[in-house]
């Protein structure tokens, strides 16, 4: 990891400029992949289509399942200086345009035509067969003697780089827009691997290869999937779930017949990565069906392939007022064995993090506990 890197751009870009990582896979996804170099000239590609559409620093508004091409989106906005709001693709409509209004972006990306109405927005959609990992390779690689770089305009650390709407949102009255700055992203990122560093000594945390599940659109996904794990191990995202757009001939035809955690566990079999972090919920559903395999084979083959994980992590908002997408990622890291016993100053994933105990008077408080 370059030590000096103020944005996970500046990784991006130190990564493709090495000969040993340029060449190393940075996505896969139903079988297809592309390599560092490959990701830097697609999304440059794209930079230099959107660039010249619609000028420096704009606000695209993604509203998408997971798919490769958000990867894309991600490095070709922030390589214009620009800012992605991506959005919760299965929110109501009321509150679907509540927060298009709330970030007013130059343009949307979308997986579906019918997503967004009454809206005088520029929509692109993402077509199922042309923007697959093969296709954009198809459509981009063969430009990477020609592709422009006067467009790209490095961001500042800080920046604001994403838009994140809170997923606690019930309605239009208590949604919640945060913005996001490269600086608190990276910090963030670099907080979190020195914590696995310390408390996880002798075990390698160079190119992990991490199994994404969790959305987009929640802080998690880009803090800790593409940000900690992939962008600063020099690591590989690979998709757990297929994209729902990819063609049905490359679809297992079982896929539907599971809920998420039987297909997550299946993922992890499959390919066997080294990090994985999801939701509380989802935690809950693979111990479900971790304890209702009845197959003593496959069960002794999940219990490998979940001991063969470097770090496994379960993580959620924890406070009432600021959760991860206002502090760009996790508060605070434990091993599960002490998690019962709270925190202490030093698992904080915020380096520059100062905390105050204030007791039931308001009072500050020298010493003490803090549940949060």
């Amino acid at each position: 990891m370059k030590p000096t890197a103020g944005t996970f751009l500046d990784l991006f870009f130190d990564l493709c400029s090495r000969p040993n990582s340029a060449e190393k896979d940075i996505v896969s996804c139903a079988g297809e992949t592309w390599t560092y170099g490959d990701l830097h000239v697609i999304s440059a590609s794209v930079a230099s289509t959107i660039g010249n559409q619609y000028g420096p620093r704009p606000t695209v508004a993604l509203i998408s399942e997971n798919h490769p091409y958000v990867i894309v989106l991600l490095l070709a906005v922030w390589k214009l200086g620009g800012i992605v709001a991506p959005l919760d693709c299965h929110a109501p409509a009321d509150l679907m345009e509540a927060m298009l209004q709330n970030i007013a972006p130059s343009f949307i990306v979308a997986s579906l035509p019918d997503i967004v109405h009454n809206l005088d927005i520029p929509i692109e959609l993402i077509e199922p067969e042309t923007y697959t990992i093969t296709a954009l390779a198809q459509r981009f690689l063969h430009l990477s003697h020609i592709v422009p770089t006067d467009f790209c305009i490095l961001p500042q650390p800080d920046d604001v780089c994403l838009y994140i709407h809170t997923s606690s949102a019930s309605s239009v009255s208590n949604l919640k827009c945060v913005p996001v700055t490269h600086h608190s992203l990276v910090m963030n990122g670099r907080s979190q691997l020195a914590w696995f560093q310390r408390n996880l000594p002798g075990v390698s945390l160079e190119y992990l290869r991490v199994l994404g599940w969790s959305l987009f659109s929640h802080i998690m996904s880009i803090c800790f999937d593409l940000g900690t794990s992939v962008l600063m191990t020099g690591g590989c995202y690979i998709f757990a779930l297929m994209p729902s757009m990819y063609s049905i001939a490359t679809r297992s035809e079982v896929e539907g017949q599971f809920d998420v955690p039987t297909l997550l566990l299946d993922a992890i079999l499959k390919h066997q990565p080294d990090a994985f972090a999801a939701v509380p919920w989802v935690l809950d559903g693979l111990m479900h069906a971790w304890n209702a395999e009845i197959d003593l084979l496959r069960r002794s083959r999940i219990d490998t392939a979940l001991q063969n994980l470097k770090y496994f992590i379960s993580a959620g908002a924890a406070t009432n007022e600021e959760g991860m997408t206002e502090l760009g990622g996790v508060l605070f890291h434990s091993l599960l064995s002490e998690a019962a016993s709270g925190w202490r100053n030093e698992d904080s994933c915020i380096d520059d993090a100062i905390f105050t105990l204030i007791d039931e008077n308001g009072d500050t408080a020298d010493t003490g506990f803090v549940d949060i």
